[in-house]
């Protein structure tokens, strides 16, 4: 009896032993086993900080002063593209009337798909033959009876001569027309009025005041010591300013109102070129319709596919047909405007 409570009391020991030794062993161990426990945990966790972090936008910020330079570039393009072009007297400016349009080729019957090209010659009101270009010219074709319209595409050489290209889209009866909207002399005095400055407009910003309303001065830039409310376009950088009125926070702007300054950067001889009879002058009255028809030689329409944003476009870069607007490069399905646009917010930018 003795015997086996001595062999008992050695097993206990033994056991205890071993039990001692593992937990050394796990205690030694803990932080690798931590780790190797916890690493899909700390991986996934990773990932989902990853995940989490804002990622940069597709277009970076661009610093003020890049954009100033960027803009001076463009303006400075624009420059080269409008140059000077001072005048005397309103007779040497150009004239639709004295200028000439002749169609190259002319042909009896056009088919459809061909191309006329009309040539223009610009003159001033002496008839003398203009040196360069600039003239701001609009070419379109039409048919009224078939609700059929398109535009040409015109070619400045720069020289006083103007290439006028027009796609005959459909068949039938079609009149051609050239408008000599403003003269260069008139589109140069309009870019360098432009650049002037922008007070000719006048600004006024509306703020809400508890149950009142308080109006201050607004601008592109104001010339003011007074505190100022700065609004900032953050994906072009531009920035209109109101002055801030007096215990008024800037995001009580509610309501803007412009109106014209009675002044004018132009002289008295360049208004004359905006009068409404000088401008918009058709320059092909006394060219009759062109008849086209369908050719039996003409070639089978490739099938075109669908139209999608971000595709290039060409010039023109289409046509209206019974008053449907049929691009050249893709394929247009018809839609009902006012059901597309219902319920739908439109932006429009600018003017």
């Amino acid at each position: 009896m003795t015997m086996k409570i001595a062999n008992h009391k050695s097993l206990l020991v033994l056991l205890f032993i071993l039990a001692s030794w593992i937990t050394f062993a796990v205690i030694q161990n803990s932080t690798k086993l931590w780790t190797a426990l916890r690493l899909p945990f700390s991986l996934h966790h990773w990932n989902f900080v990853m995940k989490t972090q804002p990622e940069p936008p597709p277009n970076p910020i661009v610093s003020p002063t890049e954009t100033a330079l960027r803009i001076k570039r463009i303006m400075e393009k624009l420059d080269q593209l409008v140059p000077p072009r001072p005048f005397t007297t309103v007779s040497s400016t150009t004239s639709a009337t004295h200028s000439r349009a002749t169609v190259l080729s002319p042909r009896d019957t056009y088919c459809r798909g061909d191309r006329l090209d009309v040539l223009l010659e610009m003159r001033d009101h002496l008839g003398r033959r203009k040196e360069y270009g600039g003239d701001f010219l609009r070419a379109r074709m039409s048919s009224p009876a078939l609700k059929a319209g398109a535009s040409g595409k015109v070619t400045d050489f720069n020289n006083g001569t103007y290439l006028v290209s027009f796609t005959l889209f459909w068949e039938g009866q079609v009149s051609l027309s050239v408008l000599l909207i403003h003269p260069s002399e008139g589109v140069s005095a309009l870019w360098r009025a432009r650049n002037q400055g922008y007070d000719r407009v006048i600004f006024t910003g509306q703020f809400n005041r508890g149950t009142s309303q308080v109006n201050t001065d607004c601008a592109l830039a104001l010339n003011s010591s007074a505190e100022l409310c700065e609004y900032l376009d953050t994906r072009d950088q531009e920035a209109f300013y109101c002055v801030k009125p007096p215990n008024v926070p800037c995001a009580a702007l509610t309501h803007m109102h412009s109106k014209n300054k009675d002044v004018s950067y132009l002289s008295k001889q360049e208004r004359s070129l905006f009068e409404r009879s000088n401008v918009g002058v058709e320059m092909m009255a006394k060219f009759n319709a062109i008849t086209v028809s369908k050719c039996h030689s003409e070639k089978t329409v490739p099938v075109k596919r669908q139209c999608k944003f971000g595709m290039a476009s060409t010039i023109p870069s289409g046509h209206v047909w019974k008053d449907t607007w049929n691009p050249v490069s893709c394929s247009l399905a018809a839609i009902e405007m006012k059901e597309c646009l219902r319920g739908k917010f439109i932006y429009l930018l600018g003017d």
